[in-house]
Parts: structure tokens; sequence; C-alpha cells
């Protein structure tokens, strides 16, 4: 049972995995980047469930092979797909993070159409109305107060008939 980084090389008898007389020989000396591979028993099998009955795991640059821990070991399973494990991994992921992102868009969805609900009904009473009567109040008061008999003018202008009247008939 040999051990390179505290690991053990033999996989678990549950994972039905072997050392690959192949392509590994234990006898060799492993440099970094080098792999050590193991096969499954019964080539019936597949690695995980899937359609490879291989997998090799390489050796790190600080001298030991990263395996997997004593209890972690893939294992040996009925063939269910024919795509390989990391793409079904990363599948199942990105839907799991698309379901994520549209749970997070409907929650805003639903708060966003209670406060437009309630924007709608106050905005015509709240804004509409108090612009409209002040800009009324505005033209109204522009129109009394700029004509020439209005109590406005004639505060400003107290003597406004007065020199009218001594101007009469004078042309300027």
């Amino acid at each position: 049972d040999p051990e390179v980084g505290y690991r053990p090389l033999k996989p678990g008898n549950y994972s039905g995995l072997l050392f690959s007389q192949r392509k590994t020989d234990l006898n060799k000396e492993l440099w970094a980047g080098e792999r050590v591979h193991y096969v499954c028993k019964n080539t019936s099998l597949g690695v995980e469930k899937g359609a490879d009955v291989e997998i090799s795991y390489p050796c790190s640059e600080a001298g030991f092979y990263l395996v997997p821990d004593k209890d972690n070991w893939p294992e040996c399973d009925l063939k269910t797909t024919t795509v390989k494990i990391p793409i079904i991994k990363a599948v199942g992921n990105s839907i799991e993070k698309a379901d994520r992102k549209l749970d997070l868009f409907t929650v805003w969805k639903e708060y966003l159409d209670t406060q437009d609900i309630v924007d709608r009904q106050t905005m015509f009473l709240g804004v509409t109305v108090p612009v409209f009567l002040s800009l009324l109040m505005f033209i109204l008061c522009c129109l009394a107060n700029t004509r020439v008999d209005s109590l406005f003018c004639q505060l400003c202008n107290r003597d406004y008939d007065l020199r009218m009247m001594q101007n009469y008939g004078r042309l300027n």
C-alpha cells in the first residue's frame, strides 16, 4: 500500500478501481505533470456512471499525487450516459445558477409590481393634482396681476390715472 503525499495510491475496494497496468508502472518514478491511471475492474461499468472506464490523477510539483482522500474515490457504476461527468456537472451548475437568477428576478418583479400598484393610485392624487393646481394658481395670478386696472398695478402705480389725465391729448 504505497503512500505518497500522505494519501494512499490504492483506491478503496468499494470504488471498483484498479491500477491500469497498461498505463501506470508503479516501479518507475513519475515526475510532475505525469499521471497515475486507474481503470474499472468491470469494463462494462463507467467511472461515476459516465462513459469512461478510466480515470487518472497528476503528480504535483510538490511531489505527491493529487488522488482523492481515502473515502472519496470515484466509484464504478452502471453507465447511464455517454456524456462525460464534468460536462454533466457543468450543465447542472449552469442550470442551478440560472434558477437562482430566475428566483431573484421573480422576487424583484413581485416587489416592483406591488410598488407600481401603490404608486399608480397615489401618484395621481399625490403629485399630478397638486402640480396642476399650483400651475393653475400661478397662471391665474399672472393673468390677474398683469392687467393695468388690477389691484397689484394700482398699488405699485397709484397716480397712473392722474398722469393719464394730465397727458391726455399730448403726443410724446
